[in-house]
């Protein structure tokens, strides 16, 4: 098969739009965020531990600011965990991606599109060359997923997501008790990543059947074009 000659490969933003640079800010935020606050928390806990034992007021002051500070974050990460998190989760299952160095080097944004949609609907083109490249994309996908691709791994995953959302209920319920916006945003934080990876597994489940029928309808059609 002809392919035009080309040392490059493309890069993320040029095959699946800003929209794939949009969720890595957002990823690359949330992570912040959530290690700012773990270490504002940890300075709190340390510093009130060290003011119980010491009866220090110096250390109580220091406690009383770094749980201040907590707060404060904490309140913060109320308001854009859900923002962050849910533009993520979208993204990821809009855009269902995968490594450009996956795909070859001719790829190009418009014939991806056309290739993620034969893939997905299980059905081969009229051009030899986007047929190809639905089916390295199918292949790179399905292995991208793995949860996605075997029955036992997509239960485990999906316990493990219900886990981490069922323990975000609780941190947040306890929280909210007791007034303490940063374990708040822990809580939310675990509710929505987990609950959120559990829909998108679920989402993209029925996508990945389909495009393991697509792998087999075209090496079939190859395996029939070579006897």
């Amino acid at each position: 098969m002809h392919q035009p000659p080309t040392n490059r490969f493309p890069s993320y933003t040029e095959l699946y739009g800003p929209g794939f640079g949009v969720m890595v800010a957002c990823a690359v935020l949330d992570v912040v965020l959530a290690a700012v606050l773990l270490v504002v928390k940890g300075l709190f806990a340390v510093t009130d531990s060290i003011a119980w034992f010491t009866g220090d007021q110096g250390w109580r002051t220091w406690a009383e600011t770094t749980g201040s500070l907590a707060n404060t974050v904490g309140t913060v990460c109320l308001v854009s965990f859900p923002i962050l998190l849910t533009a993520v989760l979208i993204l990821f299952v809009f855009l269902d991606f995968v490594e450009p160095k996956a795909l070859p080097p001719w790829t190009t944004r418009e014939r991806l599109r056309t290739a993620r949609a034969l893939a997905g609907d299980a059905v081969m083109g009229d051009d030899p060359q986007v047929n190809f490249l639905a089916r390295v994309y199918a292949g790179a996908a399905t292995r991208m997923r793995v949860p996605l691709t075997y029955q036992h791994v997509l239960t485990i995953s999906l316990i493990g997501c219900g886990f981490l959302a069922l323990s975000g209920v609780y941190v947040l319920v306890q929280s909210m008790r007791d007034g303490d916006p940063s374990l708040m945003a822990f809580g939310l934080h675990s509710i929505i990543l987990g609950s959120g990876m559990a829909a998108a597994n679920l989402v993209l489940l029925p996508q990945r059947r389909r495009m393991r029928a697509f792998c087999d309808l075209y090496d079939a059609s190859h395996q029939r074009a070579a006897l």
